[in-house]
């Protein structure tokens, strides 16, 4: 069995935040459609969403972790921490989506009350191309 490194780098940053006693935050999303994260296509449903990173970091990464309710389907995306074109706070969380070409990518996580925005690498191309739009997804939080 191939070891799923995205899975590796989010333990490591999980375990270095628990050193720092930090909590890592956990939503519940409500994704309406198929999604893409990562190489991953993931069905519409219900999913844990947890943000790795967020504020804290210093490196300007930060690791989302998607996981179904039941699950049974579970995927981490290494993303770049970006401060945005303001300093204001973000008022909620939320996922935000690219829809291009027909398929939907998860691009950025905002969380309530934090200055940065977690952007998923990978995706930054089509949130470029002509032609995408957003999607928005409101998250509840959980702890």
């Amino acid at each position: 069995m191939r070891p799923n490194k995205s899975a590796a780098l989010a333990i490591l940053l999980f375990a270095s935040m628990a050193v720092a006693n930090e909590q890592p935050l956990i939503f519940r999303a409500s994704v309406p459609f198929d999604f893409v994260i990562g190489r991953k296509t993931l069905p519409a449903g219900t999913y844990f969403v947890q943000s790795l990173g967020g504020d804290a970091t210093k490196d300007g990464t930060g690791v989302i972790v998607v996981k179904s309710t039941d699950g049974r389907l579970f995927q981490s995306i290494i993303t770049r921490l970006s401060a945005g074109s303001t300093k204001k706070r973000s008022k909620s969380s939320r996922l935000l989506f690219i829809q291009y070409q027909g398929k939907r990518y998860l691009n950025r996580m905002l969380v309530a009350g934090e200055r940065a925005t977690q952007e998923v690498v990978s995706a930054r191309k089509q949130s470029l191309s002509q032609g995408a739009s957003f999607l928005e997804v409101r998250l509840v939080q959980l702890h």
